[in-house]
């Protein structure tokens, strides 16, 4: 996926979302706001060169995700550890291939 992405001279704020792992709204409003540069096309779509979703990454500590991530992430949030360990064990059972799996 990126390095597919990364020969592409420009991306859309979906394929931008995909690679910082964040929804394209956020792109969207990271670019209005100055945050993320990008430009727009004589259409109204704004685009992204790579270098620069980079830039943006590095600058703000985020991992680009990588060609092998394809796999589902859930995130479990909590404040009751009971519930989290529960909600785990759920996951594991119900996924035969958990036993590869660290569901921490």
């Amino acid at each position: 996926m990126t390095r597919r992405l990364k020969s592409k001279p420009y991306l859309k704020p979906s394929e931008v979302a995909e690679l910082l792992r964040v929804e394209p709204g956020t792109v969207r409003l990271w670019n209005q706001s100055g945050k993320l540069r990008g430009t727009t096309t004589a259409g109204g779509h704004r685009r992204f060169q790579y270098r620069d979703i980079e830039a943006f990454a590095r600058e703000h500590g985020i991992d680009l995700a990588s060609p092998e991530e394809g796999s589902l992430r859930i995130l479990i949030v909590d404040d009751d550890k009971r519930v989290t360990r529960m909600i785990k064990r759920i996951l594991a059972t119900a996924d035969p291939d958990s036993k590869d799996r660290n569901f921490s």
